[in-house]
């Protein structure tokens, strides 16, 4: 496929195993790059096809995913979380679309969310947000501040050029910013430089529920922190060091470069302080009392009331349309019976690979 999917993890093994497992003997080329103390054991490892690669770096996250670049022998790379699935229907179509559009540096699938409970797997749309989402303008300052702007995290996990994904990735650099996922925002600026990106009618992405998320609602977000004055030393550093990067292989001027970054950042700044209240403390919300329900009534009540009631919630908090709460499988064929792209028989070996685990 010329394809290299690329798999950081920490502390996570058993999933690092697992994406080893998987993708072991298909058609693309994976490495898996494992920041904790101790390696796997080599015993683990054995049987795997020659196309997955485990390296043991334990060292930070941006080291690794800059030693990966030297990796990189194909045309096309993507990130993947080390408890997700691609499809591989749905990556031949996003390389099928780079490889027609050569305008495009980023092509994306839709998502679906799943989370194994009992001896089934229960799943919803994910990032609906995403769905038929480009970024088409021309000009490549105009194309960061709109991504900025409107933002989605359509990027990071696309498959993009590989010379594009190097150039983000090594941008990544390891200064002791205080802000909180700092890496994403980088990639996602020069991606979005670098050329269009689009989110194409295909379900390509299935995003664990499996591990919490490392969530900071209410401090090291960009919003308080692009905000306060005592970070401007930081801010400044940070400017430079996009404009730099930027002005690799650019025509435009540092201070043409300069001003378009700052504009970016502060159109960013002004979404995520606008969503601030709304998107955070409702989340937080949400989740303390979805955690007290399962603290207060689900150790005292019947599988199927659980099932019941964990549907109730999908479709009161989490959907806005009519797919609710569904198998895997059962979302999967609501999908195809709707015109989407997707490979029932696909879905049917990674639930069941995922089951039998």
């Amino acid at each position: 496929m010329n394809l290299t999917l690329i798999i950081p993890t920490y502390n996570r093994q058993n999933y690092a195993l697992r994406s080893l497992k998987f993708w072991s003997d298909k058609n693309v080329v994976v490495h898996v790059l494992d920041g904790s103390k101790i390696k796997i054991a080599d015993n683990q490892l054995n049987g795997l096809g020659s196309n997955v690669n485990y390296h043991h770096l334990p060292v930070s996250i941006s080291k690794r995913l800059c030693y990966a670049t030297s990796l990189i022998t194909t045309d096309f790379t993507a990130l993947l979380g080390d408890d997700e699935f691609f499809l591989l229907n749905g990556l031949n179509a996003c390389v099928n679309e780079l490889n027609i559009d050569k305008g495009l540096v980023a092509c994306l699938g839709s998502c679906i969310a799943f989370k194994p409970i009992n001896n089934d797997i229960i799943a919803c749309p994910a990032y609906t947000s995403h769905i038929n989402h480009q970024i088409d303008q021309n000009d490549p300052i105009d194309r960061m501040i709109y991504h900025l702007s409107h933002y989605n995290c359509t990027t990071i996990y696309s498959v993009v050029r590989s010379e594009i994904w190097k150039k983000a990735v090594n941008t990544l650099i390891d200064f002791n910013f205080s802000i909180w996922a700092i890496e994403e925002l980088l990639f996602e600026m020069i991606v979005s430089f670098s050329g269009k990106s689009k989110v194409i009618n295909t379900i390509m992405w299935l995003r664990s529920a499996e591990n919490s998320e490392s969530y900071r609602p209410f401090k090291n977000n960009f919003t308080k922190w692009w905000g306060e004055s005592e970070n401007n030393d930081e801010k400044t550093i940070l400017i430079e060091h996009i404009v730099k990067n930027l002005s690799n292989g650019s025509k435009l001027n540092t201070n043409t470069l300069r001003t378009g970054v700052i504009q970016a950042l502060n159109c960013y700044y002004n979404l995520s302080e606008r969503s601030f209240l709304e998107s955070t403390y409702l989340y937080f919300l949400m989740n303390r009392f979805i955690f007290l329900v399962r603290r207060i009534f689900f150790s005292k009540i019947p599988i199927k009331v659980k099932k019941s009631f964990r549907k109730f919630l999908f479709n009161c908090f989490f959907i806005k349309n009519e797919i609710a709460y569904f198998t895997l499988i059962e979302i999967s064929e609501k999908y195809k019976n709707d015109g989407v792209p997707i490979e029932i028989e696909e879905i049917i070996d990674i639930n069941n690979f995922i089951l039998d685990l």
